[in-house]
């Protein structure tokens, strides 16, 4: 059971699906499914909240059941999907079928299984594969999280004679996060440092701090404009760099503007 249960979606996921099947709970019940607009409005919520909650509940209990089993891999976990749509498909359509003997479907007459089944197909597909594409969009997020935490860039060294930038002049540094992405005609470099610390290195004059968040060198400038009440610059590589209004005065007494 425990592996089982670990083998579920982490709890943002499962919030998120909760999410989605309290949306398509309602949508659903707005639109009267089913034939279903004779009843009460609370009549068709709770009706479709559970119909919506047995497919979700049981496609993640049988993707993560084949997960455990070893038929599909934590990289490879579509063959669990496959399996889990297959299963429900005939499981959740039985289910509803015997709704119909409930209170909650009691008005509805029965239909030959074959036929029902057929018909419940593309809603459980949808359904499935919105919970897929919920499950792949975060463990695309859980991978990158993870590649970033592993990387660990080299610190800029400031000190005199340790030169830590890139080959050649720098063009521009902007600032990400707590680090500084240095671009130069050799490529980029991202660093730990300072603002100040690496406009330091630069070759005197070569460039002017634009923004809190760039220093561009004046040869990296393609041309400026005006956009709204505000300055931009666009760079050689077709980047364009905010300029700060309490630096509009001193870029024009530079020339840049």
């Amino acid at each position: 059971m425990s592996k089982l249960i670990a083998a579920l979606p982490p709890r943002r996921v499962l919030l998120q699906i909760a999410g989605l099947v309290a949306g398509l709970s309602l949508i659903q019940t707005a639109s009267g499914g089913f034939d279903s607009d004779d009843v009460s409005f609370g009549h068709r919520l709770v009706l479709w909240v559970v119909v919506v909650s047995l497919l979700a509940l049981q496609f993640l209990a049988v993707s993560a059941l084949v997960r455990v089993s070893g038929l599909a891999s934590a990289e490879r976990r579509w063959p669990g999907w496959l399996i889990g749509l297959g299963v429900v498909w005939p499981l959740v359509s039985l289910q509803v079928e015997g709704l119909k003997r409930t209170p909650l479907l009691a008005y509805q007459a029965q239909d030959p299984l074959l036929e029902f089944t057929l018909f419940m197909a593309p809603g459980i597909a949808f359904v499935c594969g919105l919970i897929v594409i919920i499950e792949v969009h975060s463990e695309r997020l859980r991978r990158q999280s993870e590649a970033q935490a592993r990387w660990v860039p080299e610190p800029l060294d400031v000190e005199p004679g340790n030169d830590a930038r890139p080959s050649g002049p720098i063009l521009s540094i902007e600032t990400q996060d707590h680090y500084l992405s240095l671009t130069s005609s050799a490529g980029q470099s991202l660093v730990r440092a300072r603002m100040s610390e690496a406009i330091a290195r630069t070759e005197p004059g070569a460039g002017m701090q634009v923004h809190r968040s760039w220093w561009v060198a004046r040869e990296a400038v393609e041309r400026t404009e005006r956009r709204g009440r505000d300055h931009v610059l666009v760079l050689t590589d077709g980047r364009v760099v905010p300029v700060a209004r309490g630096r509009v005065d001193q870029l024009k007494q530079a020339g840049w503007l």
